[in-house]
């Protein structure tokens, strides 16, 4: 096997593994389907212009994982993204053997990054940033 070949089949193999956490249906977001792009983007210029300095994200979660009580979320533009992974773990009330991963936009969210840089490279054409959450056991 070359290096392209192996590249290729690395790549592959990672995409598999991210396609087994992203349920599709569900990254299709309940709010895209409830409100029109036009709404959407009114929605989102009113909470920016009401909330300067906050972000409007929209959390969907996998079938892994318990209902989310709240989808829409105000977060503080200066907040790591682990400090809001930990405000999603207890409102989903998780215990501490599920490993949560998030994604905005097919790609992985990493821990302590600022949610305003998050926001400045993935939000969505509304003005919201979605975020899509699953969950694996870490201990079997």
């Amino acid at each position: 096997m070359n290096l392209l070949q192996l590249s290729n089949s690395i790549n592959n193999s990672i995409k598999t593994s991210i396609d087994k956490y992203l349920d599709k249906d569900r990254l299709k977001f309940d709010f895209k389907k409830k409100f029109s792009l036009e709404d959407r983007k009114y929605q989102s210029e009113r909470i920016m212009e009401k909330y300067p300095n906050r972000i409007p994200v929209i959390c969907n979660v996998s079938i892994k994982l318990p209902t989310l009580d709240k989808h829409k979320y105000l977060i503080p533009d200066n907040m790591n993204s682990s400090d809001f992974f930990f405000i999603l773990r207890k409102r989903l009330k998780l215990n501490e053997n599920k490993a949560m991963y998030f994604f905005v936009k097919d790609k992985t969210l990493i821990p302590n990054i600022l949610m305003s840089r998050v926001y400045n490279k993935y939000q969505d054409e509304d003005g919201f940033l979605y975020i899509f959450a699953c969950s694996e056991n870490t201990f079997g």
